[in-house]
Parts: structure tokens; C-alpha cells; sequence
């Protein structure tokens, strides 16, 4: 089984019922792996193996979200468009659906991966002697919501590498919200957070001009813990 990180805009979020809807995977668009699937890929694993599929906090079997690809889920001109159902009777349910609400707030996403198969595939022609692959049939095993930032240039997170001050500024702005907007999170995910946040703003305050970039481990562990912590509490 292979795996693949992906990034997409939340495109909705019904908190009754703990529906998240997002796009995971982009057609025609050569990935970060040098895959570009094509339309079609899934439609024989939503009709086959779907309901076998798990949805998982950073691959972690222990750590069962919800049940992804419920009805709904299907194929159009852009991609693999995927309802998703999250257990909010679960505490860490409960703060995972918080946190796709805060996300989408401020049109950011959370970070997904995928376990697949590349059932057929074609080789593909990226250009200066580089060749990836053209996926024509895709067999998904799981589906998982992570707590690290990637780098994707098509998507609107800004990679954790290369983190400007304005980006700093806006993820405190967010994690402030957890408590001044009465977000039904867990105490002990707000303790956590309260923390990492104060971590958060000496960094900010740190930073000399708007478009320093962050290049020191100690930050980047930082700015890792704030995710991991903020979906764990």
C-alpha cells in the first residue's frame, strides 16, 4: 500500500451531523509524487471497496475518526469529492470536527493522506528526463486526517519550511479563536493550545520583517507541535 499526502479547501462542514466534505485528489494535476490521476480512477473502489475503507487520525489504526466515503462521494470534473461522517460521540472526534469548522473559517484545510494501490497505471512524461506516472484505476484502503503541514504548491496551506510572519500571525489569530469564539473544544486540547500559543507569539514577536522565513529546527518543532497537540489535546 502506498501513500499519498494531499491538501484541499474544506468545501463544507455540518456540525449536526459531523459531515465533512472535502476534495481528495485533484484530476489531471501532476502531484508532488509525480502522479497525475485521470477521471475514472475511483469509480470501480467506490462501487467495490468503499465500505471497507477507514478513516484514521495520522494513520494511526488506534485512532478511528469516523467512516469516510458515506453517500454522496463520488467523481466529478475536478476530483474525487469525498462526504465524510466523523464521530462527535468520541472526544477526539468532537475536537477534530472543531477544528475543520476553525479551519474553514479562515479558508484553510487540514492535511489528509490517503492508503492506495495504483491498480493500472501508465508512464508519464514529466519533462528533463524525469517520468512519473499516469493512475487510471486507484484502490483506496484509508483515508487519514494528519497533524503535519506538507509542501503542495496547489493548495492554499503555506508550507511549514518556508512559513512567513503574516502566515505565524494568522495561525495564533486562529488558535485565539478557541477561546474567544466559545468553540466547543476539550479542556485539555485548550490547555494545550494555550500553551503552544504563548510558544507561538514569542516567535512572532521574533521575527524581523514581513517575509523572513523560518529556517531553524526549533521553530519548524514548534510549529509541529501546534497541529499535533491541537488534534491529540
Amino acid at each position: 500500500m502506498e501513500y499519498k499526502v494531499y491538501q484541499s479547501k474544506i468545501q463544507d462542514v455540518d456540525q449536526k451531523k459531523g459531515i465533512v466534505i472535502n476534495y481528495d485528489n485533484a484530476f489531471d494535476v501532476v502531484d508532488t509524487d509525480g502522479d497525475i490521476s485521470r477521471k475514472g480512477a475511483y469509480k470501480k473502489t467506490l462501487i467495490e471497496n468503499k465500505d471497507r475503507a477507514k478513516w484514521y487520525l495520522n494513520h494511526d489504526e488506534g485512532l478511528l475518526l469516523g467512516v469516510p466515503f458515506i453517500e454522496g462521494t463520488k467523481e466529478d470534473d475536478i476530483g474525487l469529492l469525498s462526504y465524510n461522517h466523523i464521530n462527535t460521540n468520541k472526544q477526539l472526534g468532537a475536537d477534530t470536527l472543531t477544528d475543520y469548522l476553525l479551519f474553514k473559517e479562515y479558508d484553510r484545510t487540514l492535511e489528509h493522506s490517503i492508503g492506495y494501490n495504483a491498480v493500472k497505471h501508465n508512464p508519464y512524461d514529466l519533462g528533463n528526463r524525469k517520468k512519473g506516472r499516469e493512475l487510471t484505476e486507484v484502490k483506496i484502503w484509508e483515508k487519514s486526517t494528519l497533524t503535519s503541514w506538507g509542501a503542495n504548491k496547489f493548495t492554499p496551506v503555506v508550507d511549514i519550511k518556508s512559513m512567513q510572519k503574516d502566515d505565524i500571525d494568522l495561525y495564533i489569530l486562529m488558535i485565539e479563536q478557541m477561546f474567544t469564539k466559545n468553540l466547543k473544544y476539550s479542556d485539555e486540547r485548550k490547555r494545550s493550545a494555550e500553551k503552544l500559543l504563548n510558544e507561538l507569539k514569542s516567535l512572532s514577536n521574533d521575527e524581523p520583517g514581513e517575509t523572513t522565513r523560518i529556517k531553524e529546527p526549533t521553530d519548524i518543532e514548534v510549529l509541529q507541535t501546534i497541529l499535533k497537540s491541537l488534534q491529540n489535546g
